[in-house]
């Protein structure tokens, strides 16, 4: 069973990503508020693997973080997310979690890691060309700082604070 360590954003940048969600399903593209369990919250993903081993991660309260804007992963079953500005810390502490983590998923290895906040998934070449218009309507970029630290589990959107 997978999971993940995740940071969760402040109240002011929670309340943006959730509205940018309320955008693109306004557009009729499905945000990541419908996506599988339909439990997820604004954050940003630090690894995912079979056993992961926060450690000192706490300590990332307050951190400051700024998302610059919308990018893609792209093609059929692709990914819409505001990417987040790789700080100095915010790699440091991915990579010492990467390290200690069993059987890391792939694009959560350091050099391949890119810090974002996902706003949607599963989407089609259409729906991501769409979303990335809605997502231009915002206000960005939008600063945020970390409200917590959480292990979580990818397929049932569980959490429990570090």
């Amino acid at each position: 069973m997978a999971e993940g360590v995740i940071l969760l954003l402040d109240e002011h940048a929670e309340r943006a990503v959730l509205g940018l969600w309320q955008a693109l399903e306004d557009a009729g593209i499905p945000s990541l508020a419908t996506y599988t369990h339909r439990r997820h919250q604004p954050h940003v993903t630090l690894v995912v693997g079979d056993r992961v081993v926060p450690g000192g991660i706490a300590s990332m309260r307050g951190e400051p973080l700024q998302r610059v804007g919308p990018a893609v992963f792209g093609g059929d079953g692709g990914f819409l997310f505001l990417t987040v500005a790789p700080t100095r810390r915010l790699l440091e502490e991915q990579a010492v979690l990467e390290a200690a983590a069993e059987d890391v998923w792939p694009d959560h290895r350091p050099g391949v890691w890119l810090p974002h906040v996902t706003l949607a998934a599963g989407l089609t070449d259409d729906q991501l060309a769409r979303g990335v218009t809605v997502c231009h309507g915002a206000t960005l970029p939008i600063l945020a700082s970390v409200r917590g630290v959480t292990v979580a589990d990818p397929e049932t959107g569980k959490q429990r604070p570090v």
